[in-house]
């Protein structure tokens, strides 16, 4: 059965160098989803993607790539640790490892 790509929002990539994250596609072109990652306020650029290689989001999905950004996030809060650097957490350092693997 053949899931239906809907023509805008929410988006999971199921292959690609994009593989696993979340998207935000907001128009088709030709082919490809025209996909933002992170907040589309905050970015300029997009990722044309092509839709065979994107599927409709689940609650499973979007819980599987938080847990994932939270170990990123934890990871590196130990690793700074271990260094015994303070970790500090600032609205922009927060979002610059989820923007950079985000949903």
């Amino acid at each position: 059965m053949t899931q239906r790509i809907p023509d805008f929002g929410a988006v999971k990539v199921i292959a690609g160098k994009h593989k696993g994250r979340i998207a935000n596609m907001e128009d088709i072109e030709s082919r490809s989803g025209v996909c933002y990652f992170g907040s589309i306020v905050f970015h300029e650029t997009y990722d044309l993607i092509q839709l065979r290689y994107l599927q409709p989001v689940t609650t499973d999905d979007l819980w599987t790539r938080k847990d994932k950004l939270m170990s990123m996030i934890m990871d590196r809060c130990g690793k700074l640790l271990m260094k015994n650097v303070p970790p500090r957490f600032t609205r922009s350092s927060v979002r610059a490892v989820t923007d950079a693997h985000s949903f």
